[in-house]
């Protein structure tokens, strides 16, 4: 049963009584349910009139205020100056500021090997970078701790749609700043999220947003030659990195243990067999030890080289340092599981000296550049024989990569040479051939091993 209250004493009723049985007065219900139909409609009008100025204002805001326009995003994107440890300007690039106003984001390939590093802000005013908080080597980020302030991108959450329009921002060829247009060709491409925007060198590391300027990728690569052929990488790489940094979950180089990430002649080698791929440096210069070329061959560089190395100038060093660089990119195999007979006919010299391990790739690239500067045999082997190695490996570069034939080696480094192939290859096959290509008589015994001739 319903209540309802009597106008005049207050009293709960039923709701279908006529009279009040307190104060026997007449109950006027058509009254006062007119009255309630009246005042529901005013407060539905005033309710649809207020949603309606709400959804307005949250429009306005969503589509209007919230848009950074271009000039602030650009006030966010910096150029990055890259230098040697002589203070000679090494390269240029671009970055901006995301998560913290002294955080600055860039390509890992962008400070790697650098000895210090500067960015510039749209004012072209410079500022120092302290620090390499976190990079993501495999992925080619890095998060930078810098003495500017800035105000932090926005970064978009949402699906990334082929199509859409984008606006990249960086520093090509060192320009400042220079803002270029485009589409979305293709959102998952396996190098990345694939623009017409055109970018150029100097644009890794740059930002890329999207048509409300929020951060939808980092610029990384661009075709000289293909101005359609530009990729980015997907802001989703970045977060994954921003979290492991919160997340303290990344692995920390310091002067103890640096070591370990170049103990190979492949340089950040040691560092990669770490289980997580994300990594800080403790200064920037562990991070010019463990990512500079030059760093890492003069630390591989055997020590009793060292001598002989420091007499060159810093141009012939660094000519040093590209041979290097070049053996490094050979496909080597171990002596002990790779098929030598057969591969031995694709080998080089190089490959061949290294595959076989008689010189390591830093004792050949000193060799290479060395004894250009000897131009007779007598003079090469009077250099070679400062080589702090044994007497087979320095028949064996005077042979491969010096003047001498196999008639100038002596019977006695013959014999050598035999004695330390022979000490390093155990397939009686594979020794055969490498010693028949080096000009030995060889014939095969019925109980499986070999016999070597030589005069």
């Amino acid at each position: 049963m319903a209540l309802i209250q009597c106008n005049d004493c207050g009293k709960l009723i039923s709701d279908k009584a006529k009279k009040c049985p307190q104060c026997n007065s007449q109950i006027k219900k058509s009254r006062k349910k007119l009255n309630l139909k009246k005042i529901g409609k005013k407060q539905l009008v005033f309710i649809i009139t207020s949603f309606i100025l709400l959804l307005s204002l949250i429009f306005l805001y969503y589509f209007v205020f919230s848009v950074p326009s271009l000039e602030r995003i650009k006030d966010s994107v910096v150029k990055i100056e890259a230098y040697d440890n002589n203070n000679n300007l090494l390269a240029t690039g671009s970055g901006f500021c995301a998560f913290k106003n002294n955080y600055i984001v860039t390509n890992f390939h962008v400070i790697e090997g650098t000895y210090s590093l500067k960015v510039v802000d749209d004012n072209n005013n410079s500022y120092k970078v302290n620090d390499v908080i976190i990079f993501d080597h495999k992925n080619d980020l890095a998060i930078l701790d810098t003495d500017i302030k800035l105000k932090p991108v926005k970064i978009n959450k949402g699906k990334i749609k082929t199509g859409q329009k984008v606006i990249a921002i960086g520093s090509p060829r060192g320009e400042l700043n220079t803002v270029s247009e485009g589409i979305v060709s293709n959102s998952e491409n396996n190098k990345g999220i694939q623009i017409s925007a055109p970018i150029s060198h100097g644009s890794s590391g740059g930002a890329l947003f999207d048509d409300r300027h929020r951060l939808i990728g980092i610029t990384y690569a661009g075709y000289d030659d293909a101005q359609n052929l530009n990729y980015a990488i997907s802001v989703d790489y970045l977060t994954e990195l921003y979290k492991a940094l919160k997340d303290d979950d990344y692995y920390k180089i310091n002067y103890s243990n640096y070591d370990n990430c170049v103990a190979s002649n492949s340089g950040f080698n040691g560092c990669n067999q770490v289980s997580n791929r994300f990594y800080s440096v403790a200064t920037l210069d562990i991070m010019y030890k463990i990512s500079n070329v030059k760093s890492i061959y003069e630390n591989n560089l055997p020590y009793d080289f060292k001598g002989l190395y420091d007499q060159y100038s810093e141009e012939d060093k660094r000519l040093i340092v590209s041979v290097y660089q070049e053996l490094l990119n050979y496909d080597s195999c171990s002596i002990y599981a790779c098929d030598i007979k057969n591969k031995l006919k694709t080998w080089n010299t190089n490959e061949f000296i290294i595959n076989l391990d008689i010189l390591d790739e830093s004792e050949l690239a000193f060799a290479l550049v060395d004894l250009k500067n000897y131009n007779s045999k007598d003079s090469q082997f009077d250099r070679v024989e400062n080589y702090p190695l044994e007497a087979a490996q320095k028949s064996l570069i005077l042979y491969l990569i010096g003047d001498y034939t196999w008639q100038d080696i002596h019977v006695d480094n013959k014999e050598d040479i035999f004695n330390f192939l022979n000490g390093k290859i155990y397939n009686t096959s594979d020794l055969g051939s490498v010693l028949e290509l080096l000009g030995y008589r060889v014939e095969y015994n019925d109980d499986g091993t070999l016999t070597a001739y030589w005069e």
